[in-house]
C-alpha cells in the first residue's frame, strides 16, 4: 500500500462505497414501490416557465431546473417540487417519453431523505469527485472500480451532460446524474464530507 494511503482514507472510501451502494439499492427499490404521494403533483412540463435560474428552490408548485442531462445536446425539462413529506425531481428527456420521477423523503432516517423540504437544485458536472477518496496513487480494487464507474460519467460530461446537486442546507447533499448504462437517473451522497 502506498505511504500516502492512511486509515482515514480507508474509512472515507468505505463510507463512500457504502453510500453509493445504498443509494443505488434505494433507487432500485424506489422504482419497485409506489412513489411518494407528491410525485404525481409535480407541475406539468408544459406549464413550467422556460427561464432557468442558477439555483432553484423546490416548492409545492414546482420550479424548473432545465438542462441537458443525458448529453444529447437537447435541453431536458426538469421540475423540482417539495412538500412537507417529499422532494420530487421530475425530468422529461424526450417530448414523447414518460417523465422520470425521482422521489426523496423528508425528515426520515433513510439515505434518500432530506432533513427539510426547503431544497435547492444547482447544475453540476455528473462526474463523481473521487480524488478525496481515491487519490491517483491508490490502485486498490475498490478505487479502480469507482474509477471504472466514473468513466461513463466523464463521457457524459464531455458531451455536455449535466448533473444536479440537491441541498437543503442541513443534511448531506444528494447528487443526481443520468446513467446511460441503466437508462435511469442515479444518485449518491457523501456522508463524510460537509
Amino acid at each position: 500500500m502506498n505511504s500516502s494511503w492512511t486509515p482515514s482514507h480507508a474509512i472515507r472510501l468505505k463510507v463512500f462505497l457504502t453510500l453509493v451502494c445504498c443509494a443505488m439499492a434505494a433507487d432500485y427499490l424506489e422504482a419497485q414501490t409506489v412513489p411518494f404521494p407528491t410525485a404525481k403533483k409535480a407541475a406539468p412540463a408544459a406549464a413550467a416557465p422556460k427561464a432557468t435560474a442558477p439555483a432553484v428552490k423546490g416548492n409545492s408548485k414546482g420550479q424548473p431546473c432545465d438542462a441537458d442531462f443525458n448529453g444529447d445536446k437537447i435541453k431536458d425539462s426538469c421540475i423540482l417540487s417539495a412538500s412537507a413529506k417529499a422532494v420530487t425531481l421530475t425530468v422529461k428527456l424526450k417530448k414523447n417519453e414518460e417523465p422520470k420521477i425521482i422521489a426523496f423523503g423528508v425528515g426520515t432516517k433513510a439515505q434518500n431523505s432530506f432533513c427539510t423540504s426547503s431544497v435547492t437544485a444547482q447544475l453540476e458536472s455528473p462526474v463523481m469527485p473521487l480524488d478525496s477518496f481515491c487519490p491517483p496513487s491508490n490502485k486498490s480494487v475498490p478505487c479502480e472500480k469507482l474509477r471504472a464507474a466514473n468513466k461513463p460519467l466523464q463521457g457524459l460530461a464531455k458531451r455536455g451532460g449535466k448533473g444536479l446537486v440537491l441541498s437543503d442546507g442541513k443534511c448531506d447533499k444528494i447528487h443526481v446524474h443520468w446513467s446511460e448504462t441503466r437508462q435511469k437517473f442515479d444518485w449518491w451522497r457523501n456522508k463524510s464530507a460537509h
